[in-house]
């Protein structure tokens, strides 16, 4: 085997775990988008749950509250 064969053979390695490593970063990554996107949905319901709770009268909180 010559030097060239065994840079070939070792470049060759090496790109194939940065390519398993870029792999495995981009599933990371998927999973933290899905997360992020799964906490603004919930941050949107909190948000649309507080303006009702903002907008509601002292005779509709009074109801209710007595109905909890």
């Amino acid at each position: 085997m010559t030097d060239n064969d065994r840079l070939g053979a070792a470049i060759e390695q090496h790109v194939s775990k940065l390519e398993a490593e870029n792999k495995k970063l981009r599933e990371e990554k998927y999973d933290l988008e899905k997360q992020v996107l799964s906490l603004c949905d919930e941050v949107e319901s909190k948000s649309i749950e507080l303006h009702r709770w903002e907008n509601m009268t002292a005779e509709e909180l009074g109801e209710m509250i007595a109905g909890m």
